[in-house]
């Protein structure tokens, strides 16, 4: 079984470290994981990984801006952390309670690399949504005048090349204002 999993004592020191030291740390953990073949030895191995990588892209926000982005480093934790969940059940009735407490983990991991991840882009967040809000109202104004398509959808003399379209009307039909095209640009 799990229950034998032997885990060195953790000891915190207030020594600061490099993006670096646990950048290499967390590779460490994680192939040392990928040469497990327990399953739950394999997933906690990986969820250690993932609080290293945790702390690299922490240190990488601290620190001066590197190569790699702390935005990248939190999005490819999120996908190394589903991936340890996969691994094992941590619901029903076959989980155990160290299964339940490693899912709790993976689980509160999950939701500091999302709120990070937010934090880092949420001026753009906020821009694109303003800029949506924006063209909406806008769209739905337009929306509410007179259509040039007249009452039956189509528009005079292309009945033919409209046939298949007409029950598209054209508030139905969504295109990307040309504002965020810029701003994602």
């Amino acid at each position: 079984g799990h229950r034998d999993c032997k885990r060195q004592k953790l000891v915190f020191d207030d020594m600061p470290r490099s993006a670096d030291y646990f950048m290499q740390e967390a590779k460490r953990m994680k192939h040392k994981a990928d040469a497990m073949v327990e399953k739950f030895g394999k997933a906690l191995n990986y969820a250690e990984a993932a609080l290293s990588f945790i702390e690299c892209g922490n240190a990488m926000e601290q620190g001066p801006m590197e190569s790699k982005s702390p935005y990248t480093m939190y999005s490819e934790t999120v996908e190394l952390i589903r991936y340890a969940m996969r691994l094992k059940t941590h619901s029903g009735p076959n989980a155990t309670p160290e299964d339940k407490q490693l899912a709790a983990l993976c689980y509160r991991c999950l939701a500091l690399l999302y709120w990070r991840m937010f934090r880092l882009k949420r001026d753009h967040a906020v821009k694109y949504s303003k800029a949506l809000i924006d063209y909406f109202k806008n769209s739905s104004k337009a929306a509410q005048a007179p259509s040039p398509w007249g009452a039956s959808g189509n528009s005079v003399g292309s009945q033919g090349s409209l046939s298949n379209a007409s029950a598209l009307s054209p508030s139905t039909i969504v295109s990307i204002p040309q504002r965020i095209h810029q701003m994602a640009a």
